[in-house]
C-alpha cells in the first residue's frame, strides 16, 4: 500500500495519542535512571571519542591491568561501565530513529492531506465570495495564507547564458 493511501486510510482511523504520549513518558521514565541531561554547552565541552572507540577502551584497559597502573579518582571497571553503557545504549539509536522518522512522516503526511483538502476548500469558498460579499469578507483574514506569493512561475523557456568570466589581468612579478 502506498504512503499516500496508507495515510488517507489512517486518517479515518482514531488514533491513541494519549495511550501512545503515555506509553513514550513511561519509557522515558524507564531509561531516565541510565540516562543524563546535557546542556549544550555541556554537549560541546565533552571530548568526542574516536571511530575506534570501543577497539581503543578494550585495548587500553587491557593494558591498564598488565601494567597495574592506578589512577585516582577512576577505575578499569568504571571505563568498562561506561563503554558497556554506550554500547548498549547506542544499539537503541536506530530504533528510536525509525520510530521518530515514521512519526515525522506520518505528521508531514497528515498536515499535507488537510492542507490538500483546506485548499480545494478555499478554491470553492473564494468561487462563492465572487457572487456573495459576506463569503468574501469571511475569507479576508485567511486570504494571505493561500496567496501564491514566494512562488517562481515556470518557464519553457531555456534559462538566460551565464555571462563571460571576467578575466582579471595578470599581476605584475617583481624580477
Amino acid at each position: 500500500m502506498s504512503a499516500h493511501k496508507k495515510s488517507a486510510a489512517s486518517a479515518r482511523a482514531t488514533l491513541p495519542v494519549a495511550q501512545l504520549a503515555k506509553l513514550v513518558a513511561e519509557l522515558q521514565q524507564a531509561v531516565a535512571p541510565f540516562t543524563v541531561t546535557l546542556s549544550p554547552l555541556e554537549r560541546q565541552r565533552l571530548p568526542k571519542p574516536r571511530p575506534s572507540f570501543d577497539r581503543v577502551v578494550h585495548d587500553m584497559a587491557a593494558l591498564v591491568d598488565r601494567f597495574a597502573v592506578a589512577l585516582p579518582g577512576t577505575s578499569v571497571a568504571a571505563m568498562r561501565a561506561d563503554a558497556d553503557r554506550a554500547r548498549e545504549l547506542a544499539s537503541l539509536l536506530p530504533e528510536l530513529a525509525a520510530l521518530h522518522q515514521a512519526i515525522e512522516n506520518t505528521v508531514l503526511a497528515a498536515r499535507s492531506n488537510a492542507w490538500r483538502q483546506a485548499i480545494a476548500y478555499y478554491s470553492a469558498l473564494r468561487g462563492l465570495g465572487e457572487l456573495d460579499p459576506v463569503v468574501s469578507r469571511a475569507l479576508a483574514p485567511i486570504r494571505d495564507t493561500f496567496a501564491l506569493r514566494g512562488r517562481k512561475a515556470v518557464s519553457s523557456a531555456p534559462p538566460p547564458p551565464m555571462p563571460a568570466p571576467a578575466v582579471q589581468p595578470e599581476a605584475a612579478h617583481p624580477g
